[in-house]
This record gives C-alpha cells, sequence and structure tokens, in this order.
C-alpha cells in the first residue's frame, strides 16, 4: 500500500509539471531523500535509475549501488532483482560484458521466480545484449524473441517495442535486411503506442542503418535527424552518440570529411563526458585522426 501510494504521489507530481522528463527525474530524487529506508524507497531508487540509465549512466550506477545495498538489508528480493537488472544494463552500456551477464542472469532467476514477466523481458533483453556484443547473433536473436513473448505476457508495452528494436537489430547482423526493415516499422508503431520517445529514436536508428546499408545515404541522413531530434527532446544522450557516430559516417560516404569530423568529435565528447563508452564506434577515434589529417585539422560551423 504505501509504494501504491508513493507511486500515485509521483506520477501526480510529475503530471502536474507537465511530464517533463527533467521533472520527472527532480521528482523522483526529490522522494528518494525524504523516504525512510524501506521498500519503497527500493522502489524509487530503482525507478529512478531505468529513468536516468540511458542518459545519465554515471549519476544512475550511483543510485543503483544504493538500491542494492537497502535491497539487501531488508532483505527484499523483488527490489533486489530490479537492482540487479538495472546494474546489469549499466555494466553492458559500459562496456563490461562479462559482469552484465552475470547480473542479468542473476536478476532473471529472481524475475522467473515470481513469475514477474516484465522484469523477465528486460533481463531476457540483458542477456541477448551481451550475445550480440559475442557476435552470437542467432542466440542473441532467439533471446530477443524471447523477451518480446514474455513482454506480451506481462502487457507491457514499452519492453514489448524494446524487444521488436533489437530483434530488428540483431536481423541486420544476420543479414536478413528485408524482415528488418518490417521488424523496425512495428517496433516505431509499437513505440508510438506505448507513448516512449526514446525507442522511437531507435527504431529511426535503425531505419537510418538500413538506409546506409543500401547506399541511400540522404535517405540515412533523413532517419538519423528525426533520431537526434527525439533524443533531444528526452535528454537521451545515449541514443544521441549512439546516432552521432552514423552521422559522421553517412557524411563519410557523401564524401564530406568536415562535416563528418564535426559530428565524430561531439559524439565521442559526449560519450566520454556521460559514461556511454559503449556508444562510440570501436574504430571512430583513428577515423578522427585521419579525418584531421585530410582535412588539415578544418571543421565547418
Amino acid at each position: 500500500m504505501a509504494i501504491r501510494t508513493l507511486i500515485s504521489a509521483c506520477f501526480f507530481f510529475v503530471t502536474s509539471l507537465c511530464c517533463a522528463q527533467q521533472n520527472y527525474i527532480d521528482s523522483l530524487e526529490n522522494l528518494v531523500k525524504t523516504t525512510p529506508n524501506d521498500t519503497s524507497k527500493v522502489w524509487l531508487l530503482n525507478r529512478l535509475v531505468t529513468t536516468l540509465r540511458e542518459g545519465d549512466n554515471n549519476k544512475a550506477l550511483m543510485y543503483a549501488h544504493q538500491a542494492k545495498e537497502l535491497a539487501e538489508v531488508l532483505n527484499y528480493e523483488r527490489g533486489l532483482g530490479w537492482a540487479l537488472e538495472n546494474l546489469g544494463w549499466l555494466s553492458y552500456r559500459q562496456g563490461d560484458d562479462s559482469r552484465a551477464f552475470e547480473l542479468a542472469t542473476q536478476a532473471l532467476k529472481i524475475s522467473e521466480k515470481y513469475r514477474d514477466y516484465p522484469a523477465i523481458a528486460r533481463c531476457l533483453n540483458s542477456v541477448a545484449a551481451t550475445y550480440y556484443e559475442q557476435k552470437q547473433y542467432d542466440v542473441a536473436l532467439a533471446n530477443f524473441k524471447k523477451a518480446f513473448h514474455a513482454a506480451k505476457l506481462g502487457k507491457d508495452l514499452t519492453t514489448t517495442a524494446r524487444s521488436l528494436n533489437n530483434i530488428a537489430f540483431t536481423l541486420m547482423y544476420l543479414n536478413d535486411y528485408d524482415s528488418a526493415a518490417l521488424y523496425a516499422e512495428t517496433a516505431l508503431r509499437s513505440s508510438q503506442k506505448a507513448g516512449n520517445t526514446y525507442l522511437a529514436g531507435f527504431a529511426y536508428r535503425t531505419l537510418g542503418d538500413i538506409d546506409l546499408h543500401h547506399k541511400r545515404f540522404e535517405e540515412s541522413l533523413e532517419n538519423f535527424w528525426k533520431t537526434l531530434e527525439l533524443a533531444d527532446k528526452v535528454q537521451n544522450r545515449f541514443l544521441k552518440v549512439s546516432t552521432l557516430h552514423r552521422v559522421g559516417g553517412a557524411h563519410i560516404s557523401l564524401q564530406q570529411p568536415d562535416l563528418a569530423l564535426k559530428y565524430l568529435l561531439e559524439n565521442i565528447d559526449l560519450a566520454k563526458k556521460f559514461g556511454a563508452t559503449r556508444a562510440i564506434n570501436v574504430e571512430e577515434e583513428d577515423v578522427v585522426e585521419v579525418i584531421r589529417k585530410e582535412t588539415n585539422g578544418e571543421m565547418c560551423d
């Protein structure tokens, strides 16, 4: 009952402030500061981390550790499962795949114990992401599809949309671009239905990747600009930095090295500032140095 009351208070407060993302974060942080160290505070901390984790990994990590430690002290297993899932995702974003897999599988066991299908779906997405990074695309795809079905069972529109996006993204790396396009379009509609701006941006980014593959460079830039517009709208820094290097790549393909350098440098700076190093293309810094030499270090405004 206490958790339900706090949830209602939180959403009422956010709605009164026009539901702006930053106001939502501020309201959660204020509630965290004033809530006693009970299960309600664990819930609030986890909710705050889930809201922050695609925007500011460093701050999200601080709160995630607080949630885990308090859940352990209170012996609050479901809260611990959510905290572990958040920590696993943050580890993934920082490039620590082994740690991410370990935490996600721990969280998955807890979620399965309580038949918490939305949580199961989130954990499976994290597990699948680590397989994806190891280039085990078939295994990743199977787990993303399991996540999709779990999200549907749990009637979780947001995780359903996330899973569809991940399926589309993985299909590209299995060279099934036609299916990837279909899933990305479905993901876009699902994201819009869920009212999730970040995931809609993710779908546009995937569609831009598909355009890049087919050498439709101008079309890819149109989709990437839609992604960046949505990323700025919700202040989602990971989505922004993961798209900027694609914008740079498109300008390289269009033989516009000055523009490519501008966006690649912006990408690297943002990624390092907010702890989203996963969003830097592996070869990006080398590419920047090559472009610097080709343009004599000059950049357009």
